[in-house]
Formats: structure tokens, C-alpha cells, sequence
């Protein structure tokens, strides 16, 4: 799925150059930071300039800047509605789920696979993308990616204790190592669905990786 902006044109129309040198207008903040999202995640974090985006999503750089205080500003709030809108999801659900612990690791599986309706797409992932270029990114947007991979680890942590609670997971491995292990493996899915990698490779993949948590009869036929 491949997601275009609509078309905007290179020169602003007379009443729009009136009205620029008058009182700023308000900034649909909502519609910017969507766009600006979706431009981001299709375009890549740090392919377009500032002007650039500006340009597409058809707003003046100071209007940016008194909303969002920057580019790097505007990164960081791009990353928490894509979290909030996708990555969440998957989170809410390994801390809700009664399903049975390998039928969770399967509809883990579907998600980073890119079955899940809108948690990802042949762009990839947002917050995977992010974290590639961390050392890369403003001081703002740098902060907001190793907060949301602190969440992650946490929650694949309480995921898998409770499982090994449970007895449906294998007792002999470090909690947090199996927490960092799972998080590398849900990143390089993400990874590969942007490289354009199909998605049954991606399951055939992950199911593999994923097949060090459970118990020996737990993944029997």
C-alpha cells in the first residue's frame, strides 16, 4: 500500500500571500500531524527537509514552528500518535489476552507479518524507522524513541513472566533477555516488511525465531 499526499501546487494563489502577511491563521493540528505521520513513515524520518514537508503538507515554516517548535518537535509527535494509533494495539493485547500462550505468539506473528489491518504496511513501521536513525534524530524526537523502546521491553517483560507463570513458557531463561530478544525479533520483521520482504517469508521467519520461547510439547501438533 503506498499512501500519496494530495498534489499541492509550487506558487500560493494572491489571496493566499494577502492573507500571509496578515494575522497567522490556526493550524489544523490534527490534520498536520497525520499527514506529517504518514509522511514520515512512507518517506522515511529523514529523507525530506523541513521545507519539503512544509511544502506538501501546505504550511508556512513559522506556523510549524509555533506548533510544533521545530522539525524535531514535530518528529517526536509524529512518533507518539503512530505508537498510539498502532503500536499500542499490539501492547494492549499481549496485556489483556486469555489466549492460550502459542496462539498469542501467532497473532503476534500476524501483526508484524503486516496482517493486522493497519498495524503495518509495505512501508514498514514508523517507530522501527526511528529507531534506526536515533543518533541521527533532534535531542526531543531522540528521547521520545528510547522512552518507547523502554515501554516495549517492559511490556514484553510482563508478558513473558506472566506466561512463565503460567507454565506455558520456558522457566530457564532471564526474563529481561527474553524481553530484549523478542523486541530485536518484532524489529527485524518491521525492518524486513519495509525492505519489501513477502510476508510469508516474514512469517515463516518469525515463527522460527519466536520457537525459543515455548516449552517442548507446547509447539506440538
Amino acid at each position: 500500500m503506498k499512501y500519496h499526499l494530495q498534489p499541492i501546487g509550487t506558487k500560493m494563489s494572491e489571496a493566499k500571500k494577502k492573507r500571509s502577511r496578515g494575522r497567522p491563521r490556526s493550524l489544523d493540528r490534527t490534520r498536520i500531524l497525520e499527514d506529517a505521520m504518514r509522511l514520515y513513515w512512507h518517506e522515511g524520518p529523514l529523507r525530506l527537509s523541513l521545507n519539503e514537508v512544509c511544502r506538501r503538507l501546505e504550511i508556512a515554516k513559522p506556523g510549524l514552528y509555533r506548533e510544533f517548535g521545530g522539525e524535531d518537535g514535530l518528529l517526536a509527535a509524529c512518533l507518539d500518535l503512530y505508537w498510539d494509533l498502532y503500536m499500542k494495539r499490539l501492547h494492549d493485547f499481549l496485556s489483556t489476552t486469555d489466549q492460550p500462550f502459542l496462539k498469542q505468539i501467532e497473532s503476534v506473528i500476524d501483526a508484524i507479518a503486516g496482517e493486522v489491518s493497519g498495524m503495518a504496511t509495505d512501508a514498514g513501521c514508523l517507530s522501527v524507522k526511528m529507531r534506526s536513525e536515533r543518533n541521527r534524530l533532534g535531542p526531543i524526537a531522540r528521547a521520545r524513541v528510547e522512552q518507547l523502546e523502554r515501554d516495549n521491553l517492559t511490556s514484553y517483560e510482563s508478558w513473558i513472566r506472566r506466561a512463565q507463570s503460567e507454565g506455558t513458557l520456558r522457566v530457564d531463561l532471564d526474563p529481561s533477555t527474553l524481553a530484549s530478544y523478542v523486541d530485536a525479533q518484532v524489529f527485524s520483521a518491521f525492518h524486513q516488511k519495509g525492505q519489501g520482504v513477502d510476508g510469508d517469508i516474514i512469517r515463516s521467519n518469525a515463527k522460527l525465531a519466536f520457537s525459543i520461547l515455548l516449552l517442548p510439547e507446547t509447539g506440538k501438533d
